[in-house]
């Protein structure tokens, strides 16, 4: 059978209704009628447990706990006639307990304890709208065939058939290229850039300059080697001076004594 949560609240249609129209309540009397989707707080059904398993009350956002859809026959006036009631909390008026079983074709079939399983609730057209009703299931009508959306979550998820209980199920966005899924939650990702360490140059140089120091190391070398190569120079040209001073001829010409 379907799993239906009681944390829920759900719509109520058939393939006889379309998806334009609700099962729905009504505010000032207990007669369940067919309206317009709009998601009202009438067409919003949710369901309590019962003491009999697999069997559930069924209430509207409207009606509240204390009224749930029940069948008449109590006082055997049209046992056949469905209509909201006073929640019975002796746990004596089953009338109130409904099963939601598979049709096995998708949909979903929904019997009441008091009539048993082979008396289902259906709706059918009548006077250019539709009324709720319960007839026999060996006729297999198109409105005994029901499905609910779980209010709040896109019409295409519906707890049906065999379905599990339909819940709201996050999406991943999926960008182009070959990004991976991420999640939409997902908070993003801040990036920080990290500056790397640059050098710092020489001061008073561009790139490849020298540095005042080597600067100044290059020019007192250049000064000490000028005046080397000067002081060279000098001792070289005196040892020619001297050479050249031995060299002169020696003169033989007669001296002249002073005249006492």
């Amino acid at each position: 059978m379907p799993q239906i949560s009681t944390n829920n609240k759900y719509t109520i249609t058939s393939p006889l209704l379309g998806p334009s129209n609700n099962l729905a309540s009504t505010l000032d009397t207990d007669t369940v009628i067919v309206e317009s989707s709009n998601l009202k707080a009438s067409q919003q059904w949710y369901f309590t447990t019962t003491p009999v398993d697999g069997y559930y009350r069924f209430h509207t956002s409207q009606k509240g706990d204390d009224y749930a859809l029940d069948i008449r026959g109590y006082d055997g006036e049209d046992p056949f006639s469905i209509h909201f009631h006073d929640v019975d909390t002796q746990g004596k008026m089953v009338g109130q307990y409904w099963m939601i079983a598979d049709w096995g074709d998708g949909s979903a079939r929904i019997s009441n304890n008091f009539t048993g399983m082979e008396v289902l609730l259906d709706v059918e057209e009548a006077d250019g709208g539709f009324t709720a009703l319960l007839s026999n299931a060996d006729q297999n009508k198109t409105g005994q065939k029901w499905s609910f959306a779980v209010v709040g979550v896109d019409a295409s998820t519906s707890v049906t058939g065999t379905s599990s209980t339909a819940t709201a199920t996050p999406t991943s966005l999926v960008s182009s290229g070959t990004r991976s899924a991420t999640s939409a939650t997902s908070k993003p990702t801040t990036v920080t850039s990290t500056p790397s360490p640059t050098s710092t140059p020489a001061s008073g140089g561009g790139d490849g300059g020298l540095s005042k120091g080597a600067i100044g190391g290059i020019a007192a070398a250049g000064i000490i080697g000028a005046v080397l190569l000067v002081a060279a120079g000098a001792y070289w040209w005196r040892r020619k001076r001297a050479r050249a001073g031995y060299n002169l001829p020696l003169d033989h010409r007669p001296r002249m004594g002073l005249n006492a």
